[in-house]
């Protein structure tokens, strides 16, 4: 069985992603498994980052708001809910692997200011991943 891992962030954005991975799971016959990162405030990663109180209570969140999108999702195509902590990439390409993920769902929004100069998530996971990654940009009315 197919399994994409769909990375979802809170933003504008993750309605679009969203739907566009119902699409994929239904016509691929695929599982999802639904992700979102917690960075935390401090940006840095460390390997107890999750036993910070704010961020514990923010992967909580998370989880809890991925289990309510998910009740959205067609049961047959749904394999489970995820929230890590750390930088957004690392965290997306872990857990591709961690699922055995035939390929990654991120969305983008382009590039502005510093984000140019030192990418976007979309872009490191497309750098780093080593399963295939599908990049979804919403048109532009």
């Amino acid at each position: 069985m197919k399994r994409i891992l769909v990375c979802l962030d809170h933003s504008e954005r993750e309605t679009f992603v969203f739907s566009e991975a119902r699409h994929f799971a239904e016509r691929m016959n695929a599982k999802a498994v639904l992700l979102q990162v917690i960075v935390p405030d401090h940006g840095l990663t460390l390997p107890d980052a999750e036993s910070d109180p704010k961020t514990h209570e923010a992967a909580e969140e998370a989880r809890r708001s991925l289990t309510e999108l998910a009740s959205h999702f067609p049961k047959q195509n749904l394999d489970s809910v995820r929230a890590g902590v750390g930088e957004a990439w690392r965290v997306i390409c872990q857990a591709a692997e961690d699922i055995d993920a035939s390929f990654v769902l991120v969305g983008s929004h382009g590039t502005v200011g510093l984000e140019k100069l030192f990418g976007t998530t979309a872009e490191k996971v497309v750098r780093h991943c080593t399963r295939s990654v599908v990049v979804l940009r919403p048109s532009r009315p």
